[in-house]
């Protein structure tokens, strides 16, 4: 079984070798996102605009690889309350 990655462009990925979604014949697999764009943080002390940058975001990765946000089993979502 090859898997195949898909990127949603984060400088890091090719550094630490990760990808944010990875696919194993119908298994998609997504780990961690983050609401940093552009090197900044998105939605510092905004919880619903971060939760709605990582969706954004994962939805677009997941379209780039066959499937869409209806095929979701399970999520969990950590949040930055603040950068202090």
């Amino acid at each position: 079984m090859k898997r195949i990655n898909f990127s949603n462009g984060a400088v890091w990925e090719e550094i630490v070798d990760y990808s944010p979604v990875g696919r194993i014949e119908n298994i998609l697999e997504i780990s961690g996102t983050t609401t940093v764009i552009d090197n900044a943080v998105v939605g510092v002390n905004d919880t619903c605009l971060q939760t709605k940058t990582i969706i954004k975001k994962t939805k677009k990765v997941l379209k780039e690889a066959g499937a869409s946000l209806d095929d979701f089993v399970r999520t969990r979502c950590l949040l930055l309350i603040s950068a202090s």
